[in-house]
Order: structure tokens, then C-alpha cells, then sequence
């Protein structure tokens, strides 16, 4: 559920700028786990 939520906010990040950090909090928060966060950040931009 969350993971959509992250990836999104990850390739569509024009408006406001997200980094890997902000991603991470989802991992900590327990939201998504260590291996979806790898490779949401090694998603490309749209």
C-alpha cells in the first residue's frame, strides 16, 4: 500500500524536492521495507 505511495512521490519529484532521506522515513516508520526503499531510489525521475 505504502510503497505505491513512496514510489510515486519519488519519480514524480518536481514540485517539491524529495530525497533519499525522506524515502528512508517510510523504512523507519515501518511503511515499507529495506529492499522496496533500494529500489524506489534507483527508480529514474519522470
Amino acid at each position: 500500500m505504502y510503497y505505491d505511495f513512496y514510489l510515486s512521490m519519488w519519480k514524480h519529484r518536481t514540485i517539491e524536492e524529495v530525497d533519499e532521506a525522506d524515502i528512508y522515513r517510510g523504512v523507519e516508520k515501518g511503511n515499507i521495507t529495506e529492499e522496496e526503499y533500494e529500489v524506489i531510489v534507483n527508480t529514474p525521475k519522470e
